[in-house]
């Protein structure tokens, strides 16, 4: 009896050993899901190479129009955080959720994009007037290139209409690859990382002759009359490179083209295309990897797939019946 008397302190031992290593394999486990792997970005910031903290996405205090919805696919919404109510709101578990939509109208849904181009969560956007922004609005995003109220979507008859309530960085819907469209004074553009600004060089400016200075004629390099300048926009404000443009056709990119940012791996080798004919500017994505961004300056009609940019937000608008 008295050999007997340790099998109760070694089997106890045993058990607790094994409840040990069963607590760090879940463990485990939860740290692989809260810290996913992240693979190369397919949009860098606008204001600077690295990668700005990723925001929280969260709704207002009143009953939420736009709600977390399952990521097709079984994607996680792993860089932002399932929409949470502000203060004195319900708990998920307690909120009254209203119908999605009414007998054929369309479910127009928001999809956080990661920056390895993945899925993250879904918002099905519900209501007439949606306000995005990052302390006001029904959707919000903890990014300081949003304003307090950024963007506004309104549903209607005539479609999903998406509209910038701010114009210091505004929303840069991304273009169809190989669909020129016409672009103005004034228009601001994305390839790569380069946020570039087009200036229709004025009247007064054309055909300028050598200038004088008592009685002699300036001597310098010959100068082909232009009729534009591309300005690089950087986050101080303050220009940086000035390109003018003279050919009727200018190439952006990487390695190729009459404008070389050698330095911006978010640039294809051949990225996007400028061309002047009678007077008119048209800017064209030639197939990027990456694509090209134009700066919204009147509300845009939302297309099913349409991308967009606000902020450090990219996010993908989805609907259908």
């Amino acid at each position: 009896m008295a050999g007997q008397a340790p099998a109760p302190v070694n089997e106890q031992r045993e058990v607790a050993e094994l409840k040990a290593v069963l607590s760090r394999l879940v463990s485990d486990r939860q740290a692989e899901g809260a810290n996913p792997p992240r693979g190369p970005y397919v949009m860098p910031p606008i204001s600077q190479p690295k990668p700005a903290p990723v925001g929280r996405a969260k709704t207002g205090p009143a009953a939420p129009l736009a709600r977390p919805v399952p990521a097709p696919g079984g994607a996680r919404p792993v860089a932002l955080p399932m929409a949470r109510p502000g203060p004195g709101a319900q708990s998920p578990a307690d909120m009254v959720i209203r119908p999605l939509r009414a007998p054929g109208e369309q479910d127009l849904r928001l999809i956080v994009v990661h920056r390895d181009g993945s899925d993250g969560a879904v918002y099905s956007l519900v209501g007439s007037q949606i306000d995005l922004g990052r302390t006001e609005g029904d959707l919000l995003f903890d990014d300081s290139h949003l304003a307090d109220r950024h963007a506004r979507i309104r549903s209607g008859p005539d479609g999903h209409v998406l509209e910038p309530l701010e114009n210091l960085n505004g929303i840069f819907l991304r273009l169809r690859a190989n669909v020129p469209i016409e672009i103005g004074h004034g228009d601001r553009v994305l390839s790569g990382k380069q946020l570039l600004e087009l200036e229709i060089v004025p009247e007064g400016e054309h055909n300028l002759r050598p200038a004088v200075e008592h009685g002699v004629v300036l001597f310098g390099s010959s100068d082909r009359p232009a009729w534009g300048r591309l300005r690089q926009v950087t986050a101080t404000g303050v220009g940086r490179d000035l390109f003018h443009l003279s050919r009727n056709e200018i190439v952006i990119g990487r390695e190729q083209g009459d404008i070389v940012f050698s330095d911006d791996e978010f640039m294809s080798r051949k990225h996007a295309r400028l061309a002047f004919h009678n007077g008119r500017v048209v800017f064209e994505d030639i197939g990027s990897s990456n694509g090209s961004f134009i700066k919204l300056r009147a509300p845009h009609t939302l297309a099913s797939g349409d991308l967009v940019r606000m902020g450090d937000q990219l996010m993908r608008f989805e609907f259908g019946i």
